[in-house]
């Protein structure tokens, strides 16, 4: 697909990871969001052929899985890596959003002011949400190891 003449604001708002790709290149698409990607490469003098690369590296993430083929144990690493990880990177990019979008634009008045640290109370929320998680997980795990044969039980 041909992200060269898309605004840099949709690569941000519809790929996954854009914005820190974006951010690794110092690409500001807050304010100049409605500039195509094309004119941002040239502009800055940007490898086209590398940031390309890096959208489509972003977008290879996104494949479809059949989940009735996976066993418990590759459908719980499934959930850690693809959804636990993730959400993690995600929401603290999220939030280092956030306090820049709160630090430039704080006096305007649909600026989200507050919204940086409700979004790194909902990131502890999270992470303790996930711990409980694998400790039951854990335990419920444990309970079904026989030591005495080092196998599994249903």
């Amino acid at each position: 697909m041909n992200y060269l003449n898309w605004p840099i604001s949709k690569i941000a708002t519809e790929i996954p990871g854009a914005t820190a790709l974006f951010f690794s290149h110092r690409i500001n698409f807050c304010c100049q969001g409605h500039l195509v990607l094309s004119d941002v490469i040239e502009k800055r003098n940007i490898d086209r052929e590398e940031i390309i690369s890096d959208i489509e590296v972003l977008l290879s993430r996104q494949t479809a899985i059949d989940y009735h083929n996976l066993s418990n144990k590759e459908l719980v690493e499934h959930i850690l890596t693809r959804y636990h990880r993730v959400h993690r990177v995600q929401l603290e990019e999220l939030i280092r959003l956030s306090e820049r979008v709160e630090e430039v634009h704080f006096d305007k008045p649909n600026c989200p002011n507050g919204l940086a640290n409700h979004l790194k109370n909902m990131y502890v929320e999270l992470e303790e949400s996930y711990a409980k998680r694998r400790a039951y997980s854990l335990s419920n795990a444990a309970s079904r190891y026989n030591p005495c044969h080092g196998q599994w039980t249903n």
